[in-house]
């Protein structure tokens, strides 16, 4: 699959929004850039149009302001002006902005707007084609069309054969991928993604040197042995992995309720998330799954909370019998939620003839907690 010397990587404002309203981008993706630099002796650059840094700024900027009653009541309580107005805010948000981008070496890409089909572009948001849509009773999607004209400018200034540059575009948007498929139909350098974790396989199957068909091929096979959901069963389900996550991770799972004294937490679902290729040694290869448990924070009622091992009956995100979670003795309100991660590191053969063997789970590792006012 190696080949090319040059890999560019392009990324949508959904792919980067950092939960943590001080962060340019979340923890896990800074570490990520920070690391893949090269990969063997391919040189990869990170790219993020202007415009979806101006919506991270946006949204910084917006989550600053929110502070500032607690500013205001902070100067009364000390008799003194901290001196934390707009334009102070805007700039230390700029400067800390700026900072990351150079220490991580990003590169900006602005749009050339002078070679821009607006005509295209007004006639597709008046017909509501991709990019854009219909989000309620309003038109969206200007934002992305800019995005995508920024991703599809700088590929064609690229050189044309994957062998020399390989440039991928990764987006949560359905609609935003849809547009730039379109337009990069005839391209063989190009892919298209829609998560961080479908970027981590294809990085790591050019470092491991297979293929992307054979990548595609054993990917397909890998998620029904770790979990079937057709047939209620896998590798999840035989070795016990929620139980596992409870008995090693009790501590972590027990500082949600510490950060909630006043309240109490609810497992409201399991889910098994995105899974990541990692590597190929000879006829093993290494798999990464994500599990992902969301937790109600609840204050009022009287539930009974069910046992840990009863948790291992849920399953995908759905409830294998409401009896195992309780009833509620009375009126109980969701004050936040919590999602914590955890990463399912496992190995698998392949045969002769192509099959996976002897699967196993190598280890469990806590990824972290997020916590939201809504889901």
């Amino acid at each position: 699959m190696a080949g090319f010397t040059l890999i560019k990587i392009f990324s949508d404002t959904n792919i980067i929004h950092a939960a943590q309203a001080h962060l340019l981008l979340p923890a896990k993706i800074s570490e990520y850039i920070a690391e893949h630099k090269k990969i063997e002796s391919v040189e990869v650059k990170w790219l993020l149009p202007k415009m979806v840094v101006s919506e991270r700024r946006h949204q910084m900027l917006l989550a600053a302001k929110a502070l500032n009653p607690k500013i205001a009541e902070l100067e009364k309580l000390l008799g003194h002006n901290l001196g934390f107005n707009d334009d102070v805010l805007a700039e230390r948000i700029d400067s800390k902005i700026n900072k990351v981008i150079v220490e991580l070496g990003i590169d900006i890409c602005d749009i050339d707007s002078s070679s821009v089909d607006w005509d295209e572009l007004i006639d597709r948001s008046a017909k509501r084609m991709p990019p854009f849509e219909i989000s309620g009773d309003k038109e969206k999607g200007f934002r992305d069309a800019i995005i995508a004209t920024t991703f599809l400018q700088q590929h064609k200034k690229s050189p044309v054969t994957a062998r020399a540059c390989l440039l991928i575009f990764i987006s949560g948007d359905e609609r935003l991928r849809e547009y730039v498929q379109e337009k990069t139909a005839e391209a063989k350098n190009v892919r298209i993604l829609d998560s961080l974790d479908e970027l981590k396989s294809l990085l790591n199957s050019i470092a491991s040197e297979i293929s992307e068909e054979y990548l595609n091929e054993i990917s397909a096979k890998a998620k029904l042995i770790f979990y079937d959901f057709s047939k209620n069963e896998g590798l999840y389900s035989s070795s016990d992995v929620i139980e596992g996550i409870f008995a090693k991770f009790s501590t972590e799972i027990e500082k949600i309720n510490a950060a909630f004294p006043e309240s109490r937490s609810k497992l409201e679902s399991v889910i098994i998330g995105e899974q990541t290729f990692i590597k190929k040694i000879g006829q093993t290869v290494f798999w990464s799954h994500e599990i992902i448990l969301k937790f109600q924070i609840l204050v009022g009622g009287n539930d009974t909370l069910v046992n840990p091992a009863a948790y291992a009956a849920i399953l995908g995100g759905r409830l294998l019998g409401d009896s195992l979670l309780g009833k509620a003795a009375s009126v109980e309100r969701i004050v936040s939620y919590v999602t914590t991660t955890f990463a399912v590191e496992w190995q698998h053969q392949i045969t002769t003839k192509g099959n996976i063997s002897k699967p196993k789970i190598n280890s469990i590792d806590f990824i972290g907690h997020t916590f939201s006012s809504d889901k």
